[in-house]
């Protein structure tokens, strides 16, 4: 397989924004000095924080692209979290938050501090809230352990095969996994 065919199955089997991906492109792009992208990347992400804080796992940037599985019609937000968010094209679960860990290697890569810098005291608050989402609504025994709702938000998305479910909602519409070996 050539390089053009992979990045092509990568476009049609992941085709949105991951949040944590987005951390782990960060520190790609950082190692190659491409701290404008980098910086963009995190605000393109950023944009669709809920305002309850919450950083949602995907952002669907495309919705004509509707080969990926849970769409954001699933996540049904316009009725579900119209109070929490304007947005409709996310999911309503997150993922690990390595979101700040990736901010500090910006700065830690970027060549001027001072506009480094800069990016840093302006992805401050979002960072903060995003944080405070962390403990507040997933801290359930205030006990500085967040915990998750749903498996995906684990980073572990195929955990559940482990597992005998007889009886299941939305996971035998998955297609990502039968896309490529899990």
């Amino acid at each position: 397989m050539g390089k053009i065919d992979v990045f092509l199955e990568s476009i049609n089997l992941y085709p949105h924004q991951w949040s944590w991906d987005s951390g782990w492109i960060i520190y790609g792009l950082c190692t190659l000095k491409k701290i404008d992208r980098s910086e963009k990347e995190m605000w393109s992400l950023f944009k669709y924080q809920w305002k309850n804080g919450l950083v949602p796992s995907i952002v669907f940037h495309d919705l004509t692209d509707n080969t990926y599985w849970p769409s954001p019609y699933v996540w049904n937000l316009k009725n579900d979290a119209k109070n929490l968010t304007e947005y409709n094209n996310t999911t309503g679960i997150v993922q690990p938050p390595i979101h700040a860990d990736a901010c500090l290697k910006i700065y830690e890569s970027g060549v001027d501090k001072i506009e480094s810098k800069m990016f840093l005291n302006k992805i401050y608050d979002k960072l903060l809230l995003w944080h405070q989402y962390l403990y507040q609504e997933r801290d359930i025994n205030n006990e500085g352990l967040v915990f998750i709702r749903h498996p995906w938000e684990s980073g572990m998305d195929n955990a559940l095969e482990r597992i005998k479910v007889t009886e299941f909602k939305y996971s035998k519409f998955r297609n990502d996994n039968k896309k490529v070996n899990s």
